[in-house]
């Protein structure tokens, strides 16, 4: 007889009998999560997403053309000036700093205070983000589903080899099983460990970063009330039952198996496993706490008023030149 959780399989109830299940759990695969120290450089740009930097730089770029163009028209050139003048206008407007203008016409002095509205409301924005993300943990995970791990080429993973689990994955016809398995053979040609049958060797795998160990839930659930650092992707193997062995047509079978049964109907498996497997969500609780990416959603307001006051002071601007034609045409 063995008394351990042994996993139920077509192939073992030929060689064996099995008793009353004992438990039941589901694949799961576990990793380190990537050192937030190593990319604490991009920390100020993560408040805003890729695509606001982009119309950032874009806005900056046309604001000075637009707005040295309203400075320096033709019709009423100031000496002295020059674009670098509007760059450092245009620069300290959207960072909130005053500057001393000088007194412009007046398409410049609309865009300028467009500007003005523009540069309050998204350094505003930026501002209260920047200091979420200095308060608040926020952690990106490289992938958080069997799919997407599959899928990239930064992360190994491995099971446990000779089991049910390297049995199962081995015969899945599951295209992420098929998936799965594959990549384990590859990745087996130049390091074996990632089928070796010791936890300890493949928990150093997932300490050292960038190795996903697949086995049941309930082990890895342990290793992550240890460690804040790890990582857990759920459903990836298959369902298991779990049960206590014994020789094949065993006469102790069925006695055995009535004694689990009376031990799981007074509800003894619950009181066990609340004694010997704390419940602790204290790292998942943490990890909820995150900063919101600003995306253009979010700031499509201080775009719209940049849009509305460019517009006015083309619409200015083209008034202003028609007029001072009108005014030559008399002259002349």
């Amino acid at each position: 007889m063995t008394v351990a959780p042994l996993g139920q399989a077509f192939e073992r109830r030929k060689v064996m009998d099995f008793s009353y299940p004992i438990g039941y759990d589901i694949g799961a695969g576990v990793y380190r999560l990537p050192d937030l120290e190593a990319s604490r450089w991009q920390l100020y740009l993560q408040p805003l997403s890729l695509y606001v930097h982009l119309c950032l730089v874009i806005s900056f770029l046309l604001l000075i053309l637009l707005l040295y163009t309203t400075r320096h028209c033709p019709m009423a050139t100031r000496a002295g000036e020059d674009v670098s003048d509007t760059w450092l206008l245009v620069f300290g407007l959207m960072i909130r700093q005053s500057l001393s203008v000088n007194q412009m016409r007046a398409s410049s002095n609309i865009l300028f205070s467009f500007i003005c509205v523009f540069g309050a409301i998204t350094s505003a924005i930026y501002c209260s983000n920047m200091i979420a993300f200095f308060t608040v943990s926020k952690q990106m995970v490289p992938f958080s589903t069997s799919e997407e791990m599959v899928q990239q080429n930064t992360y190994k993973w491995g099971t446990l080899g000779g089991s049910l689990w390297s049995d199962s994955f081995s015969v899945s016809k599951v295209p992420v099983h098929q998936s799965f398995w594959q990549s384990v053979v590859n990745f087996n040609k130049s390091d074996s460990d990632v089928l070796h049958a010791s936890e300890l060797v493949h928990k150093r795998k997932v300490l050292a970063g960038k190795y996903v160990f697949v086995v049941e839930s309930d082990i890895l659930k342990i290793w992550l009330q240890d460690d804040c650092s790890l990582k857990m992707i759920p459903d990836v193997g298959f369902p298991m039952q779990y049960a206590l062995g014994l020789p094949l047509h065993s006469p102790y079978t069925k006695p055995v198996s009535d004694w689990l049964i009376t031990f799981s109907e007074r509800g003894l498996y619950d009181v066990w496993r609340r004694k010997w497997m704390r419940e602790d969500d204290s790292c998942s609780k943490q990890r909820e706490m995150k900063g919101k990416t600003v995306t253009v959603i979010d700031l499509q307001g201080s775009f719209i008023v940049l849009g509305i006051g460019s517009f006015m002071a083309v619409v200015s601007l083209m008034s202003e030149i028609w007029w001072a034609r009108v005014r030559d045409s008399k002259r002349n």
